[in-house]
C-alpha cells in the first residue's frame, strides 16, 4: 500500500497539471503549432526514406530548408511513431506533452527515492510538476524539446546513480542512450546540463567509491563516449556546417535583452505575447532556503551522506542563477555560453536542480514537516499556471501545408540565399533562358528528375535552394549546380538535345562521417543488449 499510494498522488497530480491537453483541439503557445507542422515535415522525410532527415522540401514555400539538419529531431521521430496510428498530428504532439510530465514525475520519484526516501521521491515528484517555468514551457512556450528533455533529466541522473552503486552492462547501455537521447531531444539543455551531470557524476563516485579515478576512466569515458556516438549524426552537422546557415553570422538575439533579474524569480508575467515567465516558485525557493540554513542550524552527524548531494545542489544553483543573470554577461562572448540563443535557457536545469534538492527535505523532521506545508502551498500557487490563453481547432491538413520555417527569424536559411522566397513557385522546374519543354518531373525531399527537350542550350532553374550534399547528373555525367540572384536557387544548363536530368541529396564528408559514428554507437548498444539477453538466458537454463 505505502508503495502505491505515491503512484496514485503522482498519476491525479499530473493529469491535474496537463488537463488542458485531454481536451478537445490544441491552444495557442509561442512554438506549440510549430511542433506540430515539424511533425508533419518529419512524416514526409520519413516516407521518402530520408534516414536521417535532414532536409525539410515543403517548408520555405517548397524551396526546401534544412530543418532537421539543426533543429532536435527526437520528439519528432518518436512523434512519427506514435503517429503510425492514425492518431493525427495534433493528438500526437499533445501525447509528447502530456508524457514528459509524467516520465518526468516518476524519473525524479526513483531518484529521490534511491538517494533519499520514498517520501523525498514524492516530494521532488510535485515539486518538480508544479515548477512554475516547467508550466511555462508547457503553457507559454509549448517547448517540445525542453518539454522532454524535463522528463529525460531525472531519469539521467537516476541511471547515472544506479551505474556508480553497480555498473553493469544494463546500467551502462541505458545511460549511454539516456545521454544520446537529451543531446537529441533538446541539444541546447543537454550542453547546460552537461557539466552539472559530470558533478554529480563526481559526486556520487566520492561518496560510494575509493578509486574514484580508475573508475572514471574505466567506466564514466566509456558512457559518455557511447551517448555522445549515438547522436554523433545529428551534433556533428550542427557544429561542422552550422557555418552554411545564417545563424553562424546573425544571433538570434542580444544576449543582453536576455538575462533574468532576480525579481523575475519571485515575480515575472506569464509573457503569452514575448519574453516568457522566469518564476522559480516562491515555495521551490523557500524550501531550498530552507536546506541552505538547515547546514548551519542542525546537526549532520546521522545524515552525513546526504550533505555533499545538499552542498552539491545549492552549488549548482548558485552557478545557474549568476549565468541567468547580467552578471555573467562577460562570460557570454566566449564559447559553448556564445553558442546559447537565451541566457534563460539555464532555467531549464536550474528549475531541475531545485527539485532534486527538495528530496532532502524528509531528511530531518523539522524539514519534512515544513516541506510538506510547502509543496501544498507550491500547488495551490501554481495550479492558476493551469491554463491556455486561446483554444484552437485546426485539420491536419492546415499544418501539413504550411509555407513557413518553423523558425523564429528564418536563422537556418543558406547563407547564400540574400532574397527570401515570398510565395510559392508555380512550377518545380522552369525554363529561365532558352528553348526547351520539361516533362516527367518527379520530386521529394532528397531527389528530383525530369526530363529535358532542348532546342538549343538551355539554363534550367531547379526551385530549390542549394545545400551541401544536392548532386546531380545529365544523362548520367555528374554536373554542378550553379547559383544566381541572390536567390539560392540551382541552376542547370543544358546542352540542345533530350537530356534525363537526376537529383540527389547526398551526404557531405561530415555527414557521412557522423552518420557512421551513430551506426558504430548504436551497434555496439544492440550487441551489448544481445549479450545481455543470451547470458539470462544460460543462467536460467542452469
Amino acid at each position: 500500500m505505502r508503495r502505491i499510494i505515491p503512484i496514485v498522488i503522482l498519476l491525479f497530480i499530473g493529469f491535474v497539471y496537463t488537463f488542458p491537453f485531454f481536451q478537445a483541439g490544441f491552444f495557442e503557445t509561442h512554438d506549440g503549432e510549430w511542433a506540430i507542422i515539424r511533425l508533419a515535415e518529419m512524416q514526409r522525410e520519413l516516407r521518402d526514406f530520408q534516414i536521417p532527415a535532414r532536409w525539410s522540401d515543403y517548408l520555405n514555400h517548397g524551396y526546401g530548408y534544412p530543418l532537421f539538419q539543426f533543429t532536435y529531431p527526437l520528439p519528432f521521430y518518436l512523434g512519427a511513431l506514435i503517429s503510425l496510428s492514425n492518431i493525427g498530428l495534433t493528438t500526437t504532439i499533445k501525447i509528447l506533452f502530456v508524457a514528459s510530465v509524467f516520465l518526468s514525475g516518476v524519473g525524479m520519484y526513483f531518484l529521490g527515492r534511491k538517494i533519499s526516501s520514498s517520501f523525498g521521491g514524492l516530494l521532488g515528484t510535485l515539486f518538480y510538476i508544479a515548477s512554475p517555468f516547467r508550466l511555462t514551457d508547457l503553457y507559454v512556450r509549448g517547448s517540445l524539446g525542453e518539454s522532454l528533455s524535463f522528463a529525460i533529466f531525472p531519469w539521467l541522473f537516476y541511471v547515472s546513480y544506479r551505474y556508480i552503486e553497480r555498473p553493469d552492462r544494463k546500467t551502462f547501455i541505458l545511460g549511454a542512450l539516456l545521454l544520446g537521447s537529451l543531446i537529441l531531444t533538446h541539444n541546447v539543455s543537454a550542453l547546460l546540463v552537461f557539466p552539472f551531470w559530470i558533478g554529480f557524476l563526481y559526486v556520487v563516485t566520492l561518496s560510494l567509491r575509493k578509486n574514484k579515478m580508475m573508475y572514471t576512466l574505466k567506466y564514466f569515458l566509456p558512457l559518455i563516449f557511447l551517448g555522445v556516438s549515438v547522436s554523433a549524426f545529428f551534433i556533428l552537422p550542427v557544429l561542422f556546417e552550422k557555418k552554411f546557415v545564417l545563424l553562424s553570422q546573425i544571433p538570434i538575439a542580444d544576449t543582453a535583452r536576455h538575462f533574468v533579474a532576480f525579481a523575475d524569480f519571485l515575480n515575472s508575467a506569464r509573457g503569452y505575447n514575448g519574453i516568457p515567465s522566469f518564476q522559480l516558485g516562491l515555495a521551490h525557493l523557500v524550501a531550498v532556503s530552507l536546506l541552505f540554513i538547515s547546514l548551519f542550524f542542525t546537526s549532520w552527524t546521522k545524515v552525513k551522506k546526504y550533505r555533499i548531494f545538499v552542498l552539491y545542489g545549492l552549488f549548482s544553483i548558485a552557478v545557474m542563477i549568476f549565468f541567468s543573470n547580467s552578471f555573467s554577461y562577460f562570460l557570454w562572448k566566449y564559447p559553448p555560453l556564445s553558442w546559447v540563443d537565451f541566457p534563460w535557457r539555464f532555467l531549464t536545469p536550474l528549475t531541475f536542480m531545485i527539485s532534486f534538492l527538495t528530496i532532502f527535505l524528509p531528511i530531518r523532521t523539522f524539514t519534512k514537516i515544513l516541506g510538506t506545508f510547502l509543496i501544498v502551498l507550491a500547488i495551490f500557487m501554481t495550479l492558476p499556471y493551469v491554463s491556455v490563453q486561446n483554444r484552437i481547432n485546426r485539420e491536419d491538413s492546415y499544418y501539413q501545408t504550411n509555407d513557413a520555417t518553423t523558425t523564429s527569424a528564418d536563422e537556418l536559411m543558406p547563407i547564400w540565399v540574400r532574397q527570401k522566397p515570398e510565395k510559392r513557385y508555380d512550377e518545380k522546374v522552369e525554363v529561365e533562358t532558352g528553348f526547351a519543354t520539361l516533362s516527367n518531373t518527379f520530386f521529394n525531399s532528397k531527389q528530383i528528375s525530369f526530363l529535358v527537350e532542348s532546342q538549343e542550350q538551355s539554363v534550367i532553374k531547379v526551385n530549390i535552394i542549394y545545400f551541401p550534399g544536392w548532386e546531380f547528373t545529365l544523362n548520367g555525367v555528374p554536373v554542378l549546380p550553379t547559383l544566381g540572384n541572390g536567390d539560392g536557387l540551382m541552376r542547370l544548363t543544358i546542352p540542345a538535345g533530350i537530356t534525363k536530368v537526376d537529383g540527389v541529396l547526398g551526404n557531405t564528408f561530415i555527414r557521412m562521417v557522423s552518420n557512421f559514428i551513430s551506426l558504430v554507437g548504436l551497434g555496439v548498444i544492440f550487441f551489448m543488449a544481445v549479450s545481455i539477453f543470451f547470458i539470462k538466458k544460460n543462467h536460467e537454463k542452469h
